[in-house]
Parts: structure tokens; C-alpha cells; sequence
């Protein structure tokens, strides 16, 4: 008897059906499975720019998204991912050049008007001055032909009472035919140094030797001086011809050919203008110090083009400031004579706490480091959210010091400030003017600025932390917004500022990061010593 297997018959007979009938009737026999995903990983690295490092976050968001669409075929809009190990440069912008700059001078007040209250009164502004008015009015009037678009720092005398007068700076932008006050992060070294030398540098030739006389013993007779000549009673009566026109207080370097010990040989003298004549001084040139031969600075207390100026001048920078911290920077200015044209330009060097190197502050720098991205799928496309990582510093300015003290003035009770001072306050602490610092004496606070008695009772610990507070507040809401109008929730903000006296004077930084939720600056971090 022959065996029939009837389920292999009846499933045979459904293939013959065809596929029309079951995808009528139960659809995909295989259909594509898709889920959340919620991962962390790192990042493979293939879609770097040719630098090696992502430097905007549109370029962050196509990478990571290829990335993540290669590792993640099939997912749920709402998947999230945490990329790290994604390289990015930060760029901090170098210090904003102004287009022009300009120190207005005694005449410049005096134009803005003589009377009881105006500039030209005493040459300089004040507290009961509408500054902003008068340096708008003089841009516009000075600088009318600028382009659109140009900047302008203009530096002005301010005086404030018990600080005494100050050299500010304000700048301003051009925008049709208005110009609008905008933020300079102003540059200064830490070292300023001007390279002292010879106003004139001369060296007598056959002629000058001659017109001093020809006769035996005097010094045209062989055109040198020699121990039997008053070599500095023929320079004084030289340089009086010569320099006859220049102010006193001028200094000119004299090189002479001198006959001694059977052999000539260049000697120099410096001779300093008086009221009445001129004298032999002994003056030490930082020029003469790297070298008197030819080719060398000291030959005419001056550089040129032929000589290797930052390698002088960081040499010059070692030998005179040896204890200088890393993270220093010094400005060096110094003469310089191209095109029978004696000029002073200034160069910018930065000590590494071995050797000082030339820096550019008005460059922009990268700070490249590994950050998490933070990723979210739409549906569509992986977008990014949030690039966790790096930072930024600022250091607060004079300009910075001013405006708090302002804002305290007019946002607090007169118990927070010294009773006739516009340039101290104890709410935050703020000195502008003279110190530009916050002051943090515990005991200044609690005996004369302890406002309806809530300092009374704190020991120092517990003033710290209220001026600590404080400090956060008025660089949260009142500094960082107006340096930062746009700003990035993703890095940390290190924000500088001097002390004086309460936990130890000094520099100290404080974090913070913005809160995209609130849209507001929050501290992070307490205050540390910048070393």
C-alpha cells in the first residue's frame, strides 16, 4: 500500500496558488523590524576636514549623521546617540583692532565747549558729562568720510572725585550715516617696554673733524682725538651747532675715532641737551647691550631691516625679566630706521616659562579637543543637539568695573557705596578707576556696608560666600550677556577677575555655561586662583 504524505501535497498546492493570495491575506511574510536605539559610541573619525578637526557644528551634524546612518540602518525617530571622540577646534577670536584710533587732545575738549559742565573746562569728562553724546558728535564730525562698517576707539580723560583722572577708552562702529557704541576687548601686555637709546646717532666724518681745526693737537690734524684733546669740550661745542634746533632733554650718541697706545680705534659719547648748553652723561643704551659692531643695534641705537628683530628682542626680554611666569606677555617697543626714517613700532612676545616668542594678539587661536555629540533621530536624519565640551575665557576690563559700579549706583541702596565715590560699590564689590578690582575685605563690608544689618554675625567664611554670590550675579547678568549676545550652551565660560584683600588678592576665575531653557548664565564652578 503506497503512503501519501497529505500535508506536503496540501503545502505544494499552495505554492501553486501563487504569492498573490498571501500577500492579499497576511501581507509581508518578512517584514523590516524597527526599534529605539539609545547608544554611545565613538567616533571613527572618517569625515575629518583636511585639518584634521571639525570647526563648526553644521559640519558636526553631516558627519555624525552619515556616521550614525551607516551604523544604525533601520531605527525609531526618537533614537538618541552620544558620539564621543569627536575632535573640534575651538576658535577664540584674538583682540578686537580697532579700524581708526584716536586720543582726543586738549583742543578737542576745549571744542565741545568751556562753560561749567563741558569737557573743555577742564579737559577731560565726568560723572555729570553725557560722554557717549559728545564722543558720538566728534566721530561723526572727525571721522565723516569713514567707510560704513569702520570702527573707531577713541581714548579720553575721565575724572572721578576720590579716584582722581583716568585715561579711558570707548569705541565706536559706523552704521549709515549714526555711530553706535560697540565692545573692544581692549589688548595689554602685561610688560610694557620701551628700548632706550640715542635720539640722534651720529658718527663725525673727515668734515666734522676738520672744522674743528687742522693746526697741530687739534683733532682735524689727523682727523681723530687723541689724550692731549678735551674730546668732550669739542663734542659739546659740535653738538651745539648741530643740534641746535632740538628741545631740551635731547640725547645724541657721538661715535669718534680716538688715537691711544700706538693705535686708533672707534670710541662713542652720549651728550644730553640742557637749558643753557650741553653735557656728557653716562647713559646705559639697551641697544649698545646686543652688540656696537656694524650690523649690530648698538651701532646706532636702532634696528633695520637687516637684522633679526625678535631674536634681539626675545633675548633682550630673558636677560631682563628672568622670573617672569609662564603665560606672560611683554610689549616691546624700539626704534627702527628703514628710508632715512627713524620710527618706534612696537612688537608683542609671550614667555612659554622657557623662551619668549612672538604672539599676535589680534590672531585668532584653536583650542582642539575631544567632545560628545550629542545626537536625536527625526525620522528623517540624525540631528544634532548638543556638543558637550571645551571653553572660552574672559577677563574682565576697566570698562567692566565701571559698569557695575553704575548699575549699583542706580539699582541699590546708597548703603552699598561710599558716600560721595562713583567708582566704589560694596554690593558686588567693584573699584573702577584707580584699582579696577573687586574688593572682598570682610571687615570694610561688615563695618561700613553691612545694609539692614545682614552681615551681622558672619564669620569670614560665610561673607565669602556671599560676596562669591554676588560676584556670579554681576558676571551672569550684567557681564557676560554683553559679551556673549550669542551664546553656546555646549562650552564652559571662564570668566576672570582681580581681588583685593578677603580670601588672598589676585586673579580668579570663576565657570560658567549657558542655560538654553532659562536664557540665562549659571555658575558652575566656584572661584579658583588662576596661578
Amino acid at each position: 500500500m503506497k503512503k501519501i504524505n497529505i500535508f506536503g501535497l496540501l503545502f505544494a498546492l499552495l505554492c501553486l496558488a501563487g504569492c498573490d493570495y498571501n500577500e492579499d491575506n497576511f501581507g509581508e511574510l518578512s517584514p523590516t523590524i524597527t526599534d529605539k536605539v539609545n547608544a554611545e559610541l565613538a567616533y571613527d573619525g572618517s569625515k575629518y576636514p583636511s585639518d584634521g578637526y571639525f570647526t563648526d557644528k553644521a559640519g558636526v551634524q553631516t558627519a555624525m549623521n552619515e556616521f550614525l546612518v551607516k551604523k544604525y540602518t533601520y531605527c525609531d525617530a526618537g533614537s538618541t546617540a552620544k558620539v564621543s571622540d569627536v575632535l573640534f577646534g575651538d576658535i577664540t577670536p584674538g583682540y578686537a583692532a580697532a579700524d581708526a584710533k584716536y586720543t582726543l587732545t586738549d583742543d578737542d575738549y576745549v571744542a565741545m565747549g568751556t562753560d561749567a559742565g563741558q569737557p573743555g573746562k577742564y579737559k577731560n569728562f565726568d560723572a555729570n558729562m553725557d560722554v557717549d553724546s559728545y564722543l558720538k558728535t566728534f566721530c561723526a564730525s572727525k571721522y565723516a568720510s569713514l567707510a560704513a562698517g569702520k570702527v573707531v576707539s577713541i581714548s579720553y580723560k575721565f575724572y572721578a572725585s576720590g579716584a582722581g583722572t583716568s585715561t579711558l577708552v570707548q569705541s565706536y562702529k559706523k552704521e549709515g550715516s549714526s555711530w553706535i557704541p560697540v565692545q573692544l576687548q581692549a589688548y595689554a601686555a602685561d610688560i610694557t617696554d620701551v628700548l632706550v637709546g640715542a635720539d640722534a646717532n651720529y658718527t663725525l666724518k673727515d668734515a666734522d673733524y676738520t672744522a674743528m681745526g687742522t693746526d697741530a693737537g687739534q683733532p682735524g690734524k689727523y682727523k681723530n682725538f687723541d689724550a692731549k684733546m678735551d674730546v668732550e669740550a669739542y663734542l659739546i661745542g659740535f653738538c651745539t651747532t648741530k643740534y641746535a634746533s632740538n628741545a631740551v632733554g635731547y640725547i645724541a650718541c657721538i661715535t669718534y675715532m680716538y688715537y691711544g697706545s700706538g693705535a686708533t680705534t672707534e670710541q662713542y659719547m652720549y651728550l644730553k641737551k640742557t637749558a643753557s648748553s650741553w653735557m656728557k652723561i653716562n647713559f646705559e643704551s639697551d641697544y649698545r647691550a646686543m652688540g656696537i659692531e656694524s650690523g649690530k643695534p648698538g651701532k646706532y641705537d636702532n634696528f633695520d631691516a637687516n637684522m633679526d628683530i625678535d631674536m634681539y628682542l626675545s633675548t633682550f626680554l630673558k636677560m631682563k625679566y628672568p622670573y617672569t611666569a609662564a603665560g606672560k606677555t611683554a610689549e616691546v617697543t624700539y626704534k627702527y630706521y628703514a628710508n632715512q626714517l627713524t620710527t618706534t613700532p612696537s612688537r608683542v612676545y609671550k614667555y612659554d616659562g622657557a623662551v619668549w616668542a612672538a604672539f599676535d594678539p589680534y590672531a585668532e587661536t584653536v583650542a582642539v579637543s575631544a567632545k560628545i555629540a550629542e545626537m536625536a533621530f527625526d525620522g528623517k536624519a540624525w540631528i544634532l543637539k548638543r556638543l558637550l565640551g571645551g571653553s572660552t575665557g574672559y577677563k574682565l576690563e576697566p570698562a567692566d568695573y565701571v559698569k557695575l559700579v553704575a548699575w549699583v549706583l542706580a539699582n541699590k541702596p546708597a548703603g552699598y557705596s561710599r558716600e560721595g565715590s562713583t567708582t566704589e560699590e560694596y554690593y558686588f564689590g567693584a573699584a573702577s578707576g584707580t584699582y579696577n578690582n573687586i574688593n572682598n575685605n570682610y571687615n570694610t563690608w561688615r563695618t561700613y556696608y553691612n545694609v539692614n544689618g545682614e552681615y551681622t554675625g558672619k564669620n569670614d567664611e560665610q561673607m565669602q560666600e556671599i560676596m562669591d554670590t554676588r560676584m556670579a550675579e554681576a558676571i551672569s547678568d550684567h557681564i557676560l550677556p554683553d559679551v556673549y549676545p550669542t551664546p553656546d550652551p555646549g562650552i564652559s565660560y571662564v570668566v576672570t577677575y582681580k581681588v583685593y584683600a578677603g580670601r588672598g588678592a589676585g586673579d580668579y576665575s570663576m565657570n560658567f555655561m549657558y542655560n538654553e531653557e532659562t536664557k540665562k548664565f549659571e555658575r558652575v564652578s566656584d572661584p579658583v586662583l588662576v596661578k
